[in-house]
């Protein structure tokens, strides 16, 4: 079940609810603990938000998903909000390569309003966490798991200014 799916029926079920219970929560977000405020920061003449690998993990892992440890696969590429416009995300996805169910999920996003620049202020979290999840692992339950990357599919960025 997709994100907009799961919504709508968590939605009908509290409907249904509400005849049994006189206060159930009034919204999915509610329910699920959505945050209503976001660590959204500047950077590179642009905005960033930085979700983490290792949280990430961490939630596949609450659903199941054990492994010895755990192979990623990654894809950085930029998107145009419109053709007309140099407005662009720079999200960071990537997928467990072991999880059959290949669903990616969002490590960091950027935007700006013209090309980037220079991607390395952006990268910088992300390659910092990258490192240390590779020399240190994840920490699960008490047990050490290997962290690696299998791949990163990315595009080389297509910079407007001289670096």
């Amino acid at each position: 079940m997709r994100g907009a799916e799961m919504h709508a029926a968590l939605k009908d079920l509290l409907t249904i609810l509400k005849v049994y219970h006189p206060n159930p929560p009034t919204g999915s977000r509610a329910v699920m603990k959505t945050p209503r405020m976001v660590g959204v920061v500047p950077c590179c003449d642009g905005w960033s938000i930085y979700y983490g690998l290792e949280e990430n993990i961490l939630q596949e892992a609450k659903s199941g998903l054990v492994l010895s440890e755990y192979l990623l696969s990654l894809l950085i590429d930029g998107l145009p909000l419109h053709s007309s416009t140099t407005k662009t995300f720079w999200p960071i996805l990537a997928i467990l390569d072991q999880n059959s169910s290949k669903t990616p999920f969002v490590v960091a996003l950027f935007y700006r309003e013209r090309k980037l620049s220079n991607s390395n202020e952006y990268l910088k979290q992300f390659v910092d966490e990258c490192k240390r999840l590779q020399e240190k692992g994840i920490v699960l339950n008490g047990n050490v798991y290997m962290f690696h990357i299998s791949c990163i599919i990315a595009d080389a960025p297509e910079f407007t200014e001289e670096i």
